[in-house]
């Protein structure tokens, strides 16, 4: 019995021996074997340009909706988004958000949602209205920006109010 437990013993620490391994360090790490690392720093760069550019879009936007300037926020839009939504659109959007929620007094930044491709940012809009007894109500509603790169360059490609 004893000579079973000194052959599985003496097994185990041979395979143990035999399996440990010993690993070094490069010395230096070769300009080859550096550009993964920094083309993927290059990449983390360019996001974080991107949403820092998403985010102040998005609060020019939100500076002019609540300054109720419909140039100052279509400034802000592509080409592509102007044609869509332009001054009347504006006007309109502006009316409708103002009669149901109140006039747009302040907002927040809350969160950047994680995606691939596109930068998605939600802000906490704040407004106030009178009810029918003249009380101030306030109540909140989150706006939504969507940007992404076009020809190198980050453009809002939506917005909303959820």
């Amino acid at each position: 019995m004893s000579r079973n437990r000194y052959l599985i013993a003496s097994g185990a620490a041979a395979i143990l021996g035999l399996t440990a391994g010993c690993a070094s360090l490069p010395a230096a790490v070769s300009a080859e074997e550096a550009k993964p690392a920094a083309a993927q720093a290059g990449a983390e760069d360019a996001k974080a340009q991107a949403a820092r550019a998403a985010e102040t879009q998005g609060r020019a936007l939100l500076d002019a909706f609540i300054g109720n300037d419909a140039a100052a926020f279509l400034a802000v839009l592509p080409e592509n988004l102007k044609r869509q939504f332009g001054v009347k659109e504006f006007e309109l959007s502006r009316a409708e958000l103002d009669r149901t929620l109140g006039k747009p007094v302040s907002y927040q930044f809350d969160t950047a949602l994680a995606h691939p491709l596109l930068q998605i940012l939600l802000w906490k809009v704040s407004f106030e209205r009178r009810n029918a007894v003249g009380e101030t109500l306030r109540q909140e509603a989150v706006f939504r920006v969507i940007a992404g790169s076009v020809d190198g360059e980050t453009r809002i490609v939506a917005f909303n109010f959820l």
